[in-house]
């Protein structure tokens, strides 16, 4: 519980979320992508090992940026087909769950240069135009962001600033794994 810091207080709810029938799409979910010239960087999708489950939903991406001394986060999500159940009064529910693609942890270089801003923005890129994913948002946290925001929105996409520490999609999200509508792979927990 302690890696899912202040989010979560039970194990139980969090790994109530994992689904075993979604694919681990990465072989590596925690690596470095440097801008000195002497490291030796692949792009994010060399780390790629698995097709992404249903392509045909639209994808909701979110970088929290970071250039050194803290790490890059990347995660990918979408809403899934409707669940329909009966609850022992009779009452039908309805959820549409949220579906973690993954969760990607870009750790800042330890040879004196930053991570590659260029490099993590290059994934979107290659999850529209190579794999043909739709993209509905990205979003980036506060932190330096306006050039790749910018830079996104001339390209088309719909891009802004999303601070995922404000209170309400911080509670918005706890709320939704305590109603058991989120489903990732077990590499995202």
């Amino acid at each position: 519980v302690q890696t899912q810091g202040k989010l979560f207080n039970s194990r139980k709810v969090f790994f109530s979320c994992v689904d075993k029938e979604l694919p681990n799409l990465f072989f590596k979910t925690a690596f470095t992508i440097s801008t000195n010239a002497n490291s030796k960087t692949e792009p994010i999708e060399f780390y790629l090992r698995a097709p992404f489950a249903k392509q045909n939903k639209e994808r909701f991406i979110h970088i929290d940026q970071s250039v050194s001394g803290d790490c890059t986060g990347i995660a990918s999500v979408y809403r899934d087909d409707e669940v329909y159940s009966i609850d022992d009064a009779g009452v039908e529910h309805v959820k549409r769950p949220v579906v973690i693609d993954f969760a990607l942890k870009i750790i800042p270089p330890v040879d004196g240069g930053q991570i590659d801003i260029e490099v993590v923005r290059s994934f979107v890129l290659y999850m529209a135009n190579k794999l043909k994913l739709k993209i509905g948002k990205v979003t980036y946290d506060q932190f330096q962001s306006t050039e790749s925001i910018q830079y996104l929105k001339k390209l088309g996409f719909n891009a802004a600033k999303q601070s995922v520490e404000s209170e309400v999609p911080y509670l918005s999200f706890l709320k939704l794994f305590y109603q058991n509508e989120i489903k990732m792979p077990e590499q995202a927990a």
